[in-house]
């Protein structure tokens, strides 16, 4: 492509008679125009790349030869390949001019970022020669260009450092066989072990925000714009300074305005580290970024480094004393099986007394005979047997003497262990149980992931969540407040809060190591689950190389490592009791519930008895 006479218009040139060239994968374009017009071939600059860009994505390896003489041109092209990302880094970009180095100082961002090489002629008297250059990744734009090979007419191709053409500067795949280089005597990149390494040590900027158990503060620096710098001490600044060293390169912390990690926007956009990464504000931001269609849309994620889910923190209660604890020591099936039992043996003593006397008439007040034995056993009171009693019948009797022994001792044993306990309520296990109490306020991070989910969701329980917020019973508040908001509102009783279990479980024993107590606790019930990750920008090759050291520190568990080792009282809050043993006298708070069935039974019995006296009453006077 290059400039010629006056009108701009991209046309395909042929030089093969009777071949197809898009069977071959192979498209010529030629744009002509005022070389001086710089407006005027970006802007139909636009329609070329547009056809070479429906080339690229029906082709697996594609070169992009760029041949051109105009400064202006040039910088056109690599203005409008960027915005309709033409050049990926499977690609390859060769640019052949006759311009001077310091003319194509437009090329800089282009040709450091993609997988290219920079051909300058040179015409002499007696020979004409190309010399071919390479731009470091993350160069200053005044920077010299590498020098890797020259070409002659006379003494052909020849190699000026130990770098091959298209040196892999990334460490990613690209068309045709990949040569690595692993001298010490170049100022590119070298390849070991597969990991990339600056040679030049650029100086990258990285975005961070709060975590928990992070500390962000300004230090002088004279070296530093503003003559300070910002200083971020923490687990996440261990994974930066591991990348740092592995792959050499220097680095600035910033902070984005917002103080988010970053949300889409009603027009758009995006605010807090995303937002700064997708504007290429910054070169990554280590995060770590919940996995989202929405984000993966602008910028690219590494590795993952964690995956957990959500979960209600809420403020636990007070012991309280259960007054109904004397029907816990028996499951509510055994109960079940002494009322069948009090019903089953009178039955059976009945009918088998029946028919061991040959009778057939029945009187009720027989089964009722049986059934007050039975019954006084249970209790634990006397039992008178005559003699009329059959052998079978003690028998039968006996066992059941037997099995309530054995139930009513174990029953005392097991209740005054109940009596002694204290029950410490978790009402809260799960999002349902927060939805059904209307006095309960739900706080959600604000400018996060989980805000864009609820702002997007058309059904399901998270639903019902979003539509909270109308009636007040849902909040947002950035991450730097949730301590705050435990303290004051969660503590409480009448808020709860929702993020993932761990920053949660981080809060929790930041406020037991400011506190010395364990006053919160997380819902059994997991829900939303996630995995995170770094962010890099969009198709830039940092990012595979990146994600290459992400998955070493992760495969060999010094993410886990410095995450739990940055924690003091790590495991403090992690199993809270539910119940709690005390050594105290039995109140009325601890038997009320026994009062409660004891003036029932005489309130049932005071009934009984009116409806048999009136019974009995009725049926004298209807006799008479």
């Amino acid at each position: 492509m290059g400039p010629g006479d006056r009108e701009f218009e991209p046309r395909p040139v042929a030089a093969m008679p009777g071949e197809d060239w898009a069977r071959w994968g192979l498209g010529v374009f030629e744009v002509s125009g005022d070389g001086h017009n710089g407006n005027a071939t970006q802007a139909h600059l636009s329609r070329v790349v547009s056809q070479a860009y429906q080339l690229r994505r029906v082709s697996q390896c594609l070169t992009v030869v760029v041949v051109s003489d105009d400064p202006a041109f040039l910088t056109a092209f690599a203005k409008t390949s960027d915005q309709e990302r033409l050049m990926v880094w499977s690609m390859r970009l060769l640019v052949l001019t006759r311009l001077s180095l310091t003319q194509l100082q437009g090329l800089q961002k282009l040709l450091s970022t993609t997988d290219s090489m920079l051909l300058v002629v040179q015409r002499e008297i007696h020979d004409t020669r190309v010399a071919v250059y390479v731009h470091l990744p993350y160069s200053q734009p005044d920077t010299r260009p590498l020098q890797v090979a020259m070409w002659s007419k006379r003494k052909g191709l020849k190699l000026t450092s130990h770098l091959p053409l298209f040196p892999d500067k990334y460490s990613m795949w690209s068309c045709g066989p990949v040569q690595r280089s692993i001298t010490l005597a170049s100022h590119f990149l070298l390849f070991q072990d597969k990991f990339t390494i600056f040679i030049s040590a650029p100086t990258l900027i990285i975005a961070i925000e709060i975590l928990p158990y992070h500390k962000i503060f300004w230090v002088d620096d004279p070296n530093a714009p503003a003559g300070r710098r910002l200083e971020y001490i923490g687990a996440t600044d261990k994974i930066v300074k591991f990348l740092a060293q592995g792959m050499n390169f220097a680095y600035q912390y910033v902070r984005p305005t917002e103080g988010t990690f970053g949300v889409r926007l009603a027009n758009g956009s995006w605010d807090g580290m995303v937002g700064m990464v997708m504007r290429e504000e910054v070169d990554f931001a280590p995060g770590s970024f919940i996995l989202s269609s929405a984000r993966n849309e602008v910028i690219d994620y590494t590795w993952p480094v964690e995956s957990s889910n959500m979960r209600v923190l809420a403020a636990i209660g007070r012991p309280e004393v259960d007054p109904w604890s004397f029907i816990m020591p028996l499951a509510p099936v055994v109960w079940m099986g002494i009322i069948a039992f009090i019903v089953i043996i009178p039955t059976v003593m009945l009918i088998s007394s029946k028919l061991a006397m040959f009778e057939a008439d029945y009187r009720p007040d027989e089964w009722m005979f049986y059934s007050m034995k039975i019954i006084r056993v249970f209790l634990q009171q006397d039992l008178c047997l005559n003699t009329a009693w059959w052998w079978w019948e003690r028998v039968m009797v006996g066992v059941w003497m037997l099995m309530t022994l054995v139930l009513t001792r174990s029953y005392a044993g097991t209740l005054m262990s109940l009596l002694a306990v204290r029950h410490i309520p978790q009402p809260y296990q799960s999002v349902k149980d927060v939805l059904d109490d209307p006095s309960i306020t739900m706080i959600w991070q604000k400018s996060s992931a989980n805000e864009l989910y609820l702002r997007t969701v058309e059904s399901g329980m998270f639903r019902e969540v979003a539509e909270t917020e109308d009636d007040g019973r849902l909040i947002f508040r950035f991450y730097y407040e949730f301590l705050e908001s435990m303290e004051t509102l969660v503590e409480r009783g009448d808020h709860v809060l929702i993020e993932n279990s761990i920053d949660m479980t981080n809060l929790m024993v930041q406020h037991f190591s400011a506190r010395g107590e364990c006053i919160f606790y997380l819902s059994r019930e997991g829900y939303l689950p996630y995995t995170s990750a770094p962010i890099t920008q969009k198709g830039n090759p940092l990012g595979r190389a990146i994600s290459k050291r992400v998955m070493a520190l992760w495969e060999a568990g010094l993410y886990n490592f410095w995450y739990i080792s940055s924690i003091p009282n790590s495991t403090s809050c992690k199993y809270l009791p539910t119940k709690l043993l005390i050594n105290s006298l039995l109140s009325m708070a601890n038997l009320w519930g026994m009062f409660v069935v004891l003036g029932g039974g005489g309130v049932t019995a005071g009934v009984v008895l009116c409806l048999e006296s009136v019974v009995a009453y009725s049926l004298k006077h209807f006799i008479n």
